[in-house]
């Protein structure tokens, strides 16, 4: 029990602490009421006594041993002793005996706190006996409970001073937390209303929002939409409006912010409620972590991954058709040279010295062919006010006193001593003529006195009121708010003593109305600490991001939900900071160096003021290592001193994962890339070889061969007609291979075109075939102007309508229609016939190389819509073939819209 006591006398501070003018106040009238000329105010711990403040000398402080006090203060009750020398307990104290003093006289009330602790006495004493009565002994025991209750203002003053430093603390806790992780938080209260908008939430908004914008037009005003950037969020699905109407935690939903200035951004949210002190819902906290960087990197991948492939698969076609080259002319030149070269040495055998100098010929192309084929395949007053008033009424020595409070309209009697109190109106209030003043009213009998005579209390209407005093109530700021006032139905008088303690007692009401003041402060910095507090915890356990904090000297103080799971641990303020490395495995980016203390991204923090954007890796026990960057800063008191540091650290293990995917892509990209030209120059360089070093012999082939045809008769001369047509055949079929391998290589330049002029001149090209064929080709309606390479155009066009007239149907004359229309971003253009059609399982075929079709007489090499396929692929764009409703082929292709001087050298570089 005394450990308990002592406890309680060390919380209020009180002991070699200078006291509060109020409670001299209260000493002064402790000894007015007591009639003696010394009071005190006495303090016992341990080992002493001291005597806080002393009405009629000078403090004294003795040992507890010769304390008069010490000696039954504990038991709670009031001490009277009329004569100490003739008091058992007393008579030997030193107090009495003359070694301290001489005292006869002695009384005291004890100070006993809410919680029962005896802290010491208020004690009165006199070198002369006497005795008190009752009431002097009730009213000193009331003073007591007076010295009580500026105790606990004074613990009050203390504790809202350090709520406030704490709760500043706090708010610059949060402050620092809000304003350094790149999370964007938002809070509303129960309405709806924004409360709160962080650093990052009114970047990436453009705006703050607090109080600002009625709930209803929250997502028009801010910009919010579904996932897609296009659908408005409506009301009842915004992440804020659902945790308030289902108090549910709403987690990893994706949404997002169109900025007024900048691009959209895309954001994962998560949101919970916030709860009051009762359990109810009061608002709700929403967090947001950007996601913008990870959604297009998956995008960049993706679209690298389908680049690579498209690389490969242009890789592969590539090379096929290096092979595919290589096989035709392998197989459709080597052939009919075979057959040139049998013809001629048969005519050689017969004396013409033409057919020997052809064979010489047809020999060195054998040769150029096999060299080629070896290269391309790889709250009421309070108990202390009412003890006030009674005392005032015994000061003044009348029966009736009351504390009167004054607004605009009326007197409230807060309470009373020797009649029941009520409110009264202003104007017939005594206590409201002079009351801002600031000066004591005293009226011996009011029923003479001009001022009050005429007054109600007066009068009669509400009392007979005679002797009348009040001391006004003056705040510290010089504000009257009533008076404390006693009064009779009788003229007395008050001597100077009476009306000084008078004055005492109102300056202690007013440090009780302080204490009320103090006592609310308090109550709501309590709240509003617990609130914040609560706001903390939630906002913590909402975000996905890792808080780490500690004190001035480094020791962890807290880990929020995210840093729990990531560390798989708590925060251990036991552990010493220079053990935070191998406590929770934290790692240089290499991931195998432990880091120093002197790297640790919160000492860091600590020691410099700040740190940004500190990457470490953090090694967990049970799973994969996670990369993470820190920011961080100090916590600074206003005065300066150090509180601390706090370090927010975002997951960046997928961001670095999904850069290195990305720099692989690119890796393997230009990897493919460059081998798509290795092999596209090998194409191109093969087809400038068979054009030099083919076409040129084979000229003189056909030369000798006309030359014969002068000259021969017969047999010979079928010979000579047959390997001339062989010739012809292996003329356009280079032809078309180096037609193939230019629609393949050669850059693209895209222009905005007009494909009716296009359409025109290929038509005119065709003029010879159009009519040989009695074909009809036409364009009903205007063609636009697309975005195309013209000769490549013209190329592709004239490849189409030409094997439309080409693959014509036996039994009807050919009919050719060319029709464009929009296809989303770009041109769909059709080139339909009524020729013989393609049937439906040959026709993913059609552009292979070399394909051609069964069942169709008409000559060709296959190489025609393989050809168109690569111009079509090479603008980017798409090719198809498909029915003709009424009979024939429709093919349609594509061409993206683009801007002008577009260069491709192949579609995925």
């Amino acid at each position: 029990m005394e450990q308990e006591r002592l406890a309680a006398l060390h919380e209020y501070r009180l002991m070699d602490t200078p006291p509060e003018d109020e409670l001299r106040a209260v000493l002064r009238v402790a000894a007015t009421i007591a009639g003696v000329p010394s009071a005190s105010l006495n303090l016992i711990d341990e080992e002493r006594q001291y005597q806080l403040i002393r009405v009629g000398g000078a403090p004294v402080e003795c040992s507890r041993g010769d304390s008069m006090c010490g000696v039954q203060f504990e038991s709670g009750t009031f001490v009277h002793v009329p004569d100490a020398r003739l008091d058992e307990l007393y008579r030997h104290n030193p107090w009495v005996n003359g070694m301290l003093g001489r005292l006869r006289f002695y009384a005291s009330a004890p100070l006993i706190t809410p919680r029962g602790h005896a802290l010491g006495t208020l004690c009165v004493f006199d070198e002369q006996p006497r005795e008190l009565t009752v009431q002097q002994m009730a009213q000193l025991t009331d003073l007591a409970g007076i010295v009580i209750a500026f105790f606990e203002r004074r613990r009050q003053a203390r504790l809202t001073a350090e709520l406030a430093t704490a709760a500043a603390a706090k708010e610059q806790w949060t402050d620092t937390l809000l304003d350094t992780i790149d999370t964007s938080v938002i809070a509303c209260d129960e309405s709806l209303r924004v409360t709160l908008w962080n650093r990052a939430a009114r970047e990436w908004h453009g705006r703050s929002g607090e109080g600002e914008v009625q709930p209803a037009d929250i997502a028009a005003r801010f910009g919010l939409f579904e996932a897609d950037g296009v659908t408005p969020m409506s009301d009842d699905n915004l992440p804020l409006r659902v945790v308030l109407r289902t108090a549910a935690v709403v987690t990893g939903k994706e949404m997002v912010i169109r900025r007024p200035v900048g691009d959209p951004v895309h954001v994962l949210v998560n949101a919970s409620p916030l709860y009051g002190p009762a359990g109810e819902v009061v608002g709700a906290v929403l967090a947001q972590s950007d996601v913008t960087t990870d959604r297009l990197r998956r995008r960049m991948i993706e679209e690298a991954r389908e680049r690579l492939a498209e690389a490969n698969a242009e890789l592969e076609r590539s090379n096929a058709d290096l092979t595919n080259f290589a096989a035709a002319v392998s197989h459709d030149l080597i052939a009919p040279l075979a057959a040139v070269g049998g013809y001629l040495e048969l005519l050689a055998g017969e004396g013409y010295p033409e057919a020997e100098a052809g064979s010489a010929e047809v020999v060195r192309m054998r040769d150029v062919i096999d060299g080629l084929l070896a290269d391309a395949l790889d709250s009421p007053a309070g108990d202390e006010l009412e003890a006030v008033v009674r005392v005032a009424a015994t000061v003044a020595g009348v029966p009736n006193a009351t504390l009167n409070l004054i607004d605009e309209n009326r007197q409230c009697q807060l309470t009373t001593v020797g009649f029941d109190g009520g409110d009264s109106a202003r104007s017939d209030s005594m206590c409201a003529i002079r009351f801002e003043t600031g000066e004591l009213t005293y009226v011996p009998d009011a029923s003479t006195d001009p001022t009050y005579r005429a007054n109600p209390w007066v009068t009669g209407v509400l009392a007979d009121v005679r002797f009348y005093a009040s001391a006004p109530l003056i705040t510290p700021d010089g504000y009257a708010l009533g008076s404390l006032c006693v009064f009779h139905d009788r003229p007395a008088t008050l001597d100077d003593e009476q009306i000084a303690r008078l004055k005492d007692l109102a300056q202690v009401i007013v440090a009780l109305f302080e204490r009320r003041r103090q006592a609310r402060i308090n109550a709501e910095l309590a709240a509003m600490s617990e609130a914040r507090q609560r706001w903390t915890d939630t906002l913590l356990e909402t975000i996905d991001v890792a808080v780490v904090a500690c004190d001035r000297d480094g020791h962890l103080t807290l880990f929020n939900r995210t840093a729990r799971e990531w560390h798989g641990l708590d925060a251990d303020p036991a552990v010493d900071p220079s053990d935070y490395s191998d406590r929770y495995a934290l790692f240089e980016t290499d991931g195998e160096t432990r880091l120093t203390p002197e790297r640790i991204p919160l000492i860091r923090a600590l020691r410099d003021g700040a740190v940004t954007n500190a990457e470490i890796i953090i090694r967990r026990g049970d799973g994969e290592p996670i990369h993470v960057t820190t920011s961080g800063r100090a916590l600074i008191a206003a005065d300066g001193t150090p509180l601390g540091a706090v370090v927010a650290m975002n997951d960046v293990t997928t961001d670095r994962a999904q850069q290195r995917a990305i720099e692989r892509a690119r890796r393997e990209l230009a990897s493919a890339n460059e081998e798509l030209r290795r092999s596209n120059t090998d194409l191109s360089n093969f087809a400038g070889a068979v054009s030099h070093d083919l076409v040129a012999p084979l000229g003189a082939v056909g030369g000798y061969l006309e030359l014969l045809e002068d000259v021969v008769e017969g047999q010979p001369r079928g010979w000579v007609d047959a390997a001339s047509r062989a010739v012809t055949r292996m003329r356009d079929l280079i032809g078309s291979l180096l037609g193939y391998a230019q629609a393949g290589s050669a850059p693209v330049r895209c222009v905005t075109a007009d494909l009716g002029e296009v359409f025109d001149s290929v038509v005119a090209d065709l003029h010879a075939e159009i009519g040989a064929a009695g074909a009809t080709v036409i364009a009903p309606e205007p063609l636009p102007k697309v975005s195309c390479d013209p000769v490549l155009a013209r190329q592709l066009l004239q490849n189409l309508i030409a094997n439309a007239i080409k693959y014509r149907h036996p039994q009807r004359l050919p009919h050719v229609v060319v029709t464009a229309g929009r296809d989303g971003s770009g041109w769909a253009v059709t080139v339909a016939d009524n020729g013989m059609g393609i049937p439906p399982e040959q026709r993913s075929r059609v552009f292979d190389m070399f394909t051609r079709l069964e069942g169709t007489s008409a000559a060709g090499h296959g190489i025609g819509l393989s050809s168109c396929m690569r111009i079509v692929d090479r603008h980017g764009g798409a090719i198809r073939v498909a029915e003709n409703p009424g009979g024939g082929t429709q093919v349609i292709f594509t061409l993206p819209d683009q801007p002008d001087q577009v260069r491709r050298e192949h579609r995925p570089a």
